[in-house]
């Protein structure tokens, strides 16, 4: 295994040890979104010296959308924005395709939905929001 590798497997691992990344979601949500990030890491990190820095955005990432999924269901409409605001900020650092024109239809179709379907189409929106912007309307 190489340097590289290891640093990563070690980061990987340091996802699912820091216990506050996800305080906010229950277990099976919480599961799902570390899958996710222990995924991304290898994809984003080319060297040794990238390590430390995406690894560190990527757990201010799963901690923001952490927040805002185990909050949403209790958020007034105006508050989904901003907060998902946050999300986009954490996500843009790490340059993620999320585009922002889309956040208000998002924060619309959180209307009513389970923490893990609002997970669902978060992640869907960091990775490629071409497939949901055709289900939400086009441009949005």
């Amino acid at each position: 295994m190489s340097d590289l590798e290891s640093m990563i497997q070690a980061e990987q691992q340091r996802l699912y040890e820091v216990s506050s990344l996800t305080d906010e979601m229950v277990d099976d949500d919480a599961q799902v979104l570390l899958e996710w990030a222990s995924a991304q890491l290898p994809l984003m990190i080319g060297d040794v010296a990238d390590v430390e820095s995406k690894a560190k955005s990527l757990r201010r990432l799963v901690r923001t959308v952490s927040d805002y999924v185990g909050q949403v269901e209790n958020m007034p409409p105006e508050e989904r924005q901003v907060e998902l605001a946050r999300v986009y900020q954490a996500a843009s650092d790490l340059n993620y395709p999320a585009q922002d024109n889309l956040m208000p239809a998002l924060v619309q179709q959180f209307d009513g939905q389970k923490s893990g379907d609002v997970l669902t189409i978060l992640i869907a929106w960091l990775e490629d929001d071409s497939l949901l912007r055709d289900s939400l309307g086009g441009d949005a």
